[in-house]
């Protein structure tokens, strides 16, 4: 059994029918990464994770998700939940409030009130989205002034401070520059390594070979496949990596630029 385990899912708007019979098992301590056209509903795959879709009038749910072998949909608070499976939402979203407090905002609803013990949280939390430099001289200013690059690492920093065993994440690179991206590639090996358990969806086919450890394809509210990345990506001929695509008759399990230039050099 995965982290999160997802059993014979299936999620109505009204009568439209947006997930079909989705099964799923998302392993523990990985990063697991699907894509996909626009529209074929990954996003709500995503959001029902942690029932965001709650929220939505007229959504209506059948089949399981269980977290750790329970039924979120069953006995489990859904602040609990949400504690424990984080979101990062594809557009960065601060609060109009300062860096600090938007930090401190979930331990403070979890009812920690110790200055001391939210200053630490909030300098772990921004050092593990590796922002904390940036912004350690200017945490009572406001996060909207930040940049979108920062208040993307600011969002994924708030989603730490309450300690969570998952974090689910919406398109994380939309915007980033290729420094930005590599700058999240690696807060993201640091957090798998810290036992966070990763899920996301993405367009971005070469962050993903680059980062994640398994990769799925998702269409018209189907789970069409989900494996390991160099086995998704190698044997892909549409959604692969643009090094995949010319070098696979030379190198055909080589899936990102580093893996083609190694074969290459291998050769020499």
């Amino acid at each position: 059994m995965g982290k999160i385990s997802v059993k014979n899912l299936d999620l109505y708007y009204g009568d439209f029918k947006a997930l079909k019979n989705i099964n799923l098992e998302i392993e523990a301590n990985k990063i697991t990464a699907f894509i996909g056209p626009s529209g074929c509903g990954k996003s709500t795959l995503l959001k029902s994770i942690n029932r965001m879709n709650d929220l939505v009038e007229g959504c209506c749910i059948d089949g399981d998700i269980l977290l750790d072998g329970q039924n979120i949909f069953k006995g489990m608070d859904v602040n609990l939940l949400r504690k424990r499976v984080g979101m990062v939402f594809q557009k960065p979203n601060p609060f109009p409030m300062s860096i600090y407090d938007n930090i401190a905002y979930g331990p403070r609803t979890h009812g920690i009130r110790s200055k001391a013990k939210l200053d630490d949280i909030v300098e772990k939390s921004l050092r593990n989205a590796a922002i904390w430099d940036e912004c350690k001289d200017r945490l009572k200013k406001s996060a909207l002034g930040m940049s979108g690059g920062q208040q993307q690492r600011l969002c994924i920093a708030r989603a730490l401070a309450v300690q969570p065993e998952v974090l689910l994440m919406d398109e994380p690179t939309k915007g980033l520059d290729a420094e930005y991206k590599q700058e999240l590639g690696d807060i993201l090996k640091k957090l798998k390594a810290h036992g966070i358990t990763i899920f996301m969806i993405s367009h971005d086919v070469e962050f993903v070979a680059e980062y994640a450890d398994r990769v799925g394809l998702f269409f018209q509210g189907n789970v069409v496949t989900c494996k390991s990345a160099r086995d998704f990506f190698a044997g892909n001929s549409f959604y692969t990596t643009a090094a995949n695509r010319m070098a696979r008759h030379y190198f055909p399990d080589a899936v990102t630029g580093k893996e083609v230039a190694a074969c290459l050099k291998a050769r020499l």
